[in-house]
């Protein structure tokens, strides 16, 4: 998380960020390589006024995943063309729902853009799963009902995908319509219950205080 916040902030930032990161020098990190007491006192006493402070090695990950991104095609134009940056839309469904949600940049072509990292080695193969894991199609279908109380058309929101393993795979990603639909349902099924749940006054499972089967998944009974 915090990797990813100060990738985010060159996203907002630009290049001007890269020159506040400081790493102090190696004689002062842990036998791991991070930045502990020693290196405190280094950065109380060296370091200058607003300088974000890493680990050598953090310093060049995120060095190395910033020239990555920049030389990906789509991701470099697409940032190119950021018109807004960390816009926060507010809106109030038909049903009374009170929603939010907050985009990393919009471009000044009507297209949302969200940066994600990603253990994930090689995005076009593997990023699906981190895809269910997050939830990011519900963060899609999300985000258009934001594109839409903005009075913008509704269009697909763009991964800027950036994989912090050795590879610093890049990939700007769209989702299937089929997955974007699912998440959308999936919002509005959380929506109707939670509403639901306000009405009753009610926050624990249905079944609370009875007794229950534990659910075994069937790939399990089979080892039995």
């Amino acid at each position: 998380m915090d990797h990813g916040t100060l990738l985010h902030r060159w996203l907002e930032e630009g290049d001007n960020f890269l020159a506040l990161l400081v790493a102090p020098p190696e004689s002062t990190l842990t036998a791991t390589g991070l930045v502990g007491k020693e290196a405190e006192k280094w950065v109380k006493n060296e370091a200058p006024a607003g300088a974000v402070v890493v680990s050598p090695k953090e310093r060049a990950q995120i060095l190395a995943e910033v020239e990555a991104i920049k030389g990906h095609p789509a991701a470099r134009s697409l940032i190119e063309r950021i018109a807004e940056h960390e816009i926060s839309v507010y809106w109030q469904t038909d049903e009374g729902d009170r929603l939010k949600c907050r985009f990393d940049g919009l471009t000044s072509d009507g297209i949302v853009l969200d940066l994600k990292t990603t253990r994930d080695e090689s995005i076009r193969s593997d990023w699906w799963g981190s895809m269910l894991k997050f939830r990011y199609h519900l963060q899609d279908a999300w985000y258009r009902r934001g594109m839409e109380a903005m009075g913008l058309e509704p269009k697909p929101l763009h991964f800027i995908v950036i994989s912090t393993s050795i590879s610093h795979d890049c990939e700007v990603v769209t989702l299937p319509p089929l997955v974007v639909a699912e998440g959308r349902r999936l919002m509005d099924k959380a929506l109707a219950d939670l509403r639901l749940r306000e009405d009753l006054d009610w926050w624990l499972p249905d079944s609370h205080g009875e007794v229950i089967e534990l659910p075994v998944p069937a790939h399990i009974l089979g080892r039995l």
